[in-house]
């Protein structure tokens, strides 16, 4: 499964804050067989990613029992899977314009954020699709810039209002 976090903020004792996040999705729409790369001298084994249903099933659940959940992408979202970056990134845009639509039906918010990683860069046509997706799901980023403006494509952050409290 694409990795799936679910985090208490501890450094804010009975705040009843919560976190879940995902990163490094990587496109990957369909639940497939992966040698996830490792940073050791052996190989590693087949293991299970991807599998966007299950991602949302999970996110889904974990709003529900804390509607009040930040919930973010750490970046990474393209390039890993055909399917997904059909279009570009265009499927995994779609994806989480969808899973956003859910969370706003569920507890009246969408996704809190998706940040910009390295491989989200790579291709003018990614960075068009996240310009999209900012359009309803807010993209930070603070680092990529027009190569010929200079300005940011992305704000630097987003600031959520969550039970009258700003996160």
């Amino acid at each position: 499964m694409p990795q799936c976090f679910y985090k208490h903020r501890a450094e804010r004792p009975g705040s009843g804050d919560h976190l879940p996040h995902k990163n490094d999705t990587h496109a990957r729409l369909t639940p497939h067989k992966w040698i996830i790369p490792a940073h050791g001298t052996t190989d590693g084994t087949f293991e299970d990613v991807g599998d966007t249903a299950f991602l949302v099933g999970k996110m889904l659940s974990l709003t529900s029992a804390n509607p009040s959940a930040l919930v973010i992408d750490a970046g990474d979202i393209s390039e890993g899977n055909p399917i997904g970056d059909m279009n570009g990134n265009g499927s995994i845009h779609g994806f989480y314009t969808l899973l956003s639509a859910k969370l706003t039906s569920q507890r009246s918010r969408g996704m809190d954020a998706v940040v910009v990683g390295n491989h989200d860069v790579r291709d003018a046509s990614y960075i068009a699709n996240l310009e999209d997706l900012n359009k309803t799901v807010p993209v930070i980023s603070m680092n990529v810039r027009d190569i010929s403006t200079h300005k940011p494509h992305f704000n630097a952050y987003t600031i959520v209002m969550v039970n009258g409290h700003y996160r």
